[in-house]
């Protein structure tokens, strides 16, 4: 089974040199990613990396807290992250991240040691995968709950996505997904009291998203808010009469509005 590694940080000969060792000495396809908050977790959810190595150069705190967003594909699925860095990057990282688990390398470092940590991952993923094969997930855990409301925000536009995350997360926990298969995931593991589904998203999907949540008897009841950024009266007719959600919101929408309209639902 080849698992996938992503490669991030300012220091891109680091980067460069390492993900070519990784590819040439261990049964790993890597990626390379910029540092840049959005890519990172764009890129995240589409490769679903197991293991995220980042090879730091004098970043300052505002350039190290972009790794935070690494928290959103941590929910998804399991991921590893290794920084590789002198003592002052490793104390900038710590202090400036909420990662819950997190390896260190201190730069000059043996790159043999970075492959027997990547080897220790691979032989857990292969474990689960052999599990898999005799268990459901959902017939062994009954999903996790949070300290507050959940809303899971599902948008195939990252920019609109980050940004509404943003706005709520001050008042709750939130989970942000960029596909169908995300959505179902996130229930299975999560209680959601609400769900934030983009239009196209649901209209695109095959099969309609919107219909596997309502499908489901234990997700048919968690209430569901579509973002569009159509305001035709038309479109907007049609989401409330074929859909039947239990809002729409209007894109770009403020935070006034998206936190009000949480609060008309849930109350």
């Amino acid at each position: 089974m080849i698992m996938n590694v992503m490669l991030a940080g300012k220091n891109h000969k680091l980067v460069t040199e390492t993900a070519k060792s990784i590819e040439r000495d261990t049964a790993c396809k890597t990626f390379m990613c910029p540092p840049i908050r959005s890519r990172l977790f764009q890129s995240s959810l589409a490769e679903r990396p197991r293991a995220e190595i980042i090879c730091m150069d004098d970043e300052t705190p505002e350039e190290v807290r972009i790794y935070n967003i690494l928290n959103e594909y941590m929910k998804l699925g399991r991921l590893t992250v290794i920084v590789i860095g002198n003592d002052e990057d490793i104390y900038t990282f710590t202090m400036n991240t909420g990662l819950p688990k997190v390896f260190f390398l201190k730069r000059p470092f043996m790159v043999t040691a970075l492959y027997d940590k990547l080897e220790e991952i691979h032989g857990d993923l292969q474990k689960e995968n052999e599990m898999s094969q005799f268990v459901e997930f959902d017939n062994l855990y009954p999903p996790e709950e949070f300290a507050r409301k959940h809303i899971l925000i599902a948008d195939i536009d990252m920019k609109q996505l980050l940004q509404l995350g943003s706005f709520l997360r001050e008042f709750y926990e939130v989970t942000l997904v960029s596909s169908g298969e995300q959505v179902m995931k996130c229930l299975e593991k999560y209680k959601v009291d609400l769900i934030f589904l983009d239009y196209f998203m649901s209209e695109r999907s095959d099969p309609n998203i919107l219909a596997q949540i309502r499908a489901f008897p234990k997700f048919c009841d968690i209430p569901v808010v579509i973002l569009t950024a159509v305001s035709e009266k038309e479109i907007v007719k049609k989401i409330i009469t074929e859909m039947k959600p239990q809002g729409y919101l209007l894109k770009p929408a403020t935070k006034a509005e998206a936190v009000v309209k949480v609060i008309d639902i849930l109350g």
